[in-house]
């Protein structure tokens, strides 16, 4: 189970990120019912340069763009919770949470990208580290690019949706695994035409996208009558737009209406 981005999340004082017990038992309960190992916490760093035993410094400093980094944290180190929250993560300087997700140890990852990047890697290459610790580069960044999404790989295609209302499904099958902290392969072209990757999500045929504009309108389609179209590519119009309106982001909806 993953769940969606959160923008309050990055809006959080430093080194005060809390996870209600509550919604720790929440997530216990991983895909297909067995029990979840594992909380990733993944980050977008403001720097990427520097190094520590081999894996990035998460020292806010100079570099030529932003790092991305992913933490694992055995479940176990949150059964004793308290009243107010204990801390998951440690954030520095301008860091913030991108996304959360639980899995049972035996995984694949994917990380996105707002520039139409994405890295698939085993989630065995993420070592288990404890709740204060910072994490281990995911992906390599641009300038100017962060990661909007974070997917434990199951059944079902890669569907990306940009600001300009176009998209497009992608095959699991054509993002193949690779080590973490490369730069990843294109999985839709941010052009002019399309602007930047707003929402990345795993879907199945029988699901339902919604797309959010910044002026409040909201779209809801089949995600079967999306084309599926290989990752190079700039996709199909999903949505048409005013001239100052913008996709804000998508949602997928797994439950049909009665």
């Amino acid at each position: 189970m993953a769940l969606a981005s959160d923008p309050t999340l990055g809006s959080l004082p430093r080194q005060i990120l809390i996870l209600k017990a509550l919604f720790l038992q929440d997530l216990v309960n991983g895909p297909g019912g067995q029990r979840a190992r594992y909380a990733l916490f993944p980050q977008l760093l403001s720097d990427q340069e520097g190094t520590s035993g081999g894996e990035p410094d998460p020292v806010p400093g100079e570099g030529s763009g932003e790092g991305f980094i992913v933490k694992k944290t055995p479940l176990s180190a949150f059964s004793r919770p308290r009243s107010n929250g204990i801390i998951a993560v440690d954030l520095r300087g301008d860091d913030a949470l991108v996304d959360v997700a639980v899995t049972d140890g035996s995984r694949d990852i994917m990380l996105l990208a707002s520039s139409g990047k994405a890295i698939r890697f085993r989630e065995s290459d993420v070592r288990a580290m404890g709740r204060g610790a910072a994490g281990v580069r995911g992906i390599r960044l641009g300038e100017g690019e962060r990661v909007i999404s974070l997917i434990i790989v199951d059944e079902g295609d890669i569907l990306t949706a940009t600001e300009n209302g176009y998209g497009k499904r992608t095959p699991l099958a054509d993002f193949r695994a690779q080590k973490r902290g490369g730069k990843g392969v294109i999985s839709i072209k941010t052009t002019k035409r399309n602007g930047p990757v707003v929402g990345i999500l795993l879907v199945s045929e029988d699901d339902d996208l919604m797309l959010m504009t910044n002026i409040g309108k909201v779209i809801r389609m089949q995600v079967n009558s999306i084309s599926v179209i290989s990752r190079n590519t700039q996709g199909v119009k999903l949505m048409g737009m005013d001239a100052d309106e913008r996709v804000a982001g998508a949602a997928r909806l797994a439950e049909k209406e009665e």
